[in-house]
């Protein structure tokens, strides 16, 4: 079982608008990546699939994680690495160009 055909519109809508969409979107509670990061191995290698703007990423490597990010979005990924820049997280980060398509399935 592969991913389903999406109209392309839904694959890429936020692609477009990336930079307001970082803006406007609201972010994750520091408590859940507490909570995370405590049932995790200490330093754990996690791979984030569509991880957009990178709200989540930040949050995986203040705790220690080194994220593989797979991202469709040109637009979404190049806002996440200016972010990632700012921060001075971006050596605890990989970023694959992509859809989840790509890696098959699991069965």
């Amino acid at each position: 079982m592969g991913v389903p055909d999406l109209p392309q519109a839904w694959r890429v809508g936020f692609d477009e608008v990336a930079e307001l969409y970082d803006r406007v979107r609201p972010g994750y509670p520091d408590d859940l990546f507490d909570e995370l990061a405590a049932a995790l191995p200490r330093s754990p290698v996690v791979v984030e699939v569509g991880p957009g703007t990178g709200q989540a990423t930040k949050g995986l490597v203040a705790r220690g994680a080194r994220v593989t990010a797979v991202e469709l979005g040109a637009h979404l990924g190049a806002c996440r690495c200016r972010k990632s820049i700012a921060c001075g997280s971006l050596t605890r980060q990989r970023v694959e160009r992509g859809g989840a398509d790509r890696f098959g399935t699991i069965e």
